[in-house]
């Protein structure tokens, strides 16, 4: 049995972002640090791409501590 752990991040930490359209598309990406908050990465994934179309999905690499999350 694995060890579920939870993804966390900080601001030093090294971020690489993907949004992606419903059929998988990517629409834009994000390689940074100085996030320490989901949202703040939702966020601006978003305003990087003009006008996300509904239904996009987010995946987040947390590079620093090798942690993956996706909605």
């Amino acid at each position: 049995m694995t060890k579920k752990t939870t993804f966390r991040m900080k601001e030093s930490d090294t971020i690489k972002a993907m949004l992606y359209n419903r059929s998988g598309k990517l629409l834009t990406s994000i390689y940074d640090s100085g996030f320490s908050r989901i949202e703040q990465v939702r966020s601006a994934l978003k305003s990087k791409c003009c006008h996300p179309p509904k239904g996009t999905k987010i995946s987040i690499l947390n590079q620093t501590k090798d942690q993956y999350w996706s909605e």
